[in-house]
C-alpha cells in the first residue's frame, strides 16, 4: 500500500500538480508543501535550490513521508539526482522524464520550451526529447517574468506582455509548446490566446503516472512555509475554495 504522497514546490505551480491528483485520487492522502518563502526558485544558483528543496524532503522524512514528488522543474533539472542521493531510503519523484513521457518520436519535429532561467540553462528538456526524436528541433526560451506574475495573481494584460516577445519567435519556429514549470497551467488560456499550436504540460503524465498506485484512505493536507493567509487567498481567487492552509516554520 502506498501511504501519504508528498508533493514540493515553490509555490502555486505545484497546486495544479496537487489539485490534479486530488481530483483523479481523492481517497489517496497528498501532502503539499509550498515552499513560498523561498521562490521563486528558477532565479537561484543550483546549490541555493538544492538547499532549500533538501530542507523540505528533511521534513518529509521526519513525518514518515517517504515518497515524495518534485512538482517543480527547476529542482527536477537541477539537483534531482543530488536529492536522490542524499536521502537514498525516500522515492523521489521528479517530473521531467513524467512530461516527456507523454511524447512519440512522431509527435516530436519542431518543439518548444518555455521555463524558468534555471531549467533552461541545464538543457535537460531538450536533452530528453533529443532522446526520443534525435531529429527534432528544440528551441528552450527562459521566462522569468511570469512565475512572479503568476504568483502576484497580475492582471492578464501584464502577463501577455512577459508572453510577447517569446511566443512571437516560438509561433514562427516551433510547432509545439511544452510548459516547463507547473506554474504555467495556471495561464494555459492566455497562452493559448497567443501561441497558436498543440500546448503540453506535466499534469496528464503525472496523474497517470499514479494510475497503478495502491492507496489507502487519508485527508490531503496543504502547507506553506510563508503566508496561509495569502495561498488560501490565492487559491480561493485562483479555483473558488475555501482551502485550509497550515503554516510551515522550516
Amino acid at each position: 500500500m502506498t501511504k501519504a504522497i508528498g508533493i514540493m514546490d515553490s509555490g502555486l505551480g505545484g497546486f495544479t500538480v496537487f489539485h490534479a491528483l486530488e481530483k483523479r485520487y481523492p481517497q489517496q492522502q497528498f501532502i503539499f508543501v509550498a515552499d513560498q518563502a523561498r521562490a521563486p526558485y528558477g532565479d537561484r544558483l543550483p546549490d541555493e535550490i538544492y538547499q532549500s528543496s533538501a530542507r523540505i524532503i528533511q521534513w518529509f522524512q521526519a513525518q514518515s513521508i517517504m515518497e515524495v514528488l518534485i512538482a517543480c522543474n527547476t529542482i527536477s533539472s537541477t539537483c534531482l539526482d543530488e536529492l536522490r542521493a542524499a536521502f537514498p531510503a525516500m522515492t523521489i519523484i521528479g517530473i521531467i522524464d513524467l512530461t516527456v513521457s507523454q511524447f512519440k518520436a512522431s509527435d516530436l519535429d519542431k518543439a518548444g520550451l518555455i521555463a524558468t532561467q534555471a531549467t533552461v540553462n541545464t538543457h535537460l528538456y531538450a536533452e530528453k526529447i533529443k532522446a526520443i526524436q534525435q531529429q527534432c528541433t528544440v528551441i528552450e526560451r527562459a521566462t522569468p517574468q511570469l512565475v512572479p506574475l503568476i504568483e502576484s495573481l497580475a492582471d492578464p494584460e501584464e502577463i501577455l506582455e512577459a508572453l510577447e516577445l517569446p511566443m512571437r519567435e516560438l509561433n514562427l519556429h516551433t510547432n509545439s509548446l511544452i510548459l516547463g514549470c507547473t506554474h504555467y497551467p495556471l495561464i494555459k488560456g492566455l497562452i493559448e490566446t497567443v501561441y497558436h499550436h498543440p500546448i503540453y504540460s506535466s499534469i496528464d503524465p503525472i496523474v497517470r503516472y499514479y494510475q497503478h498506485h495502491s492507496f489507502v484512505d487519508g485527508v490531503s493536507e496543504l502547507y506553506t512555509t510563508k503566508d496561509a493567509k495569502c495561498l488560501h487567498d490565492q487559491l480561493q481567487m485562483l479555483y473558488h475554495e475555501d482551502r485550509e492552509i497550515r503554516l510551515l516554520e522550516i
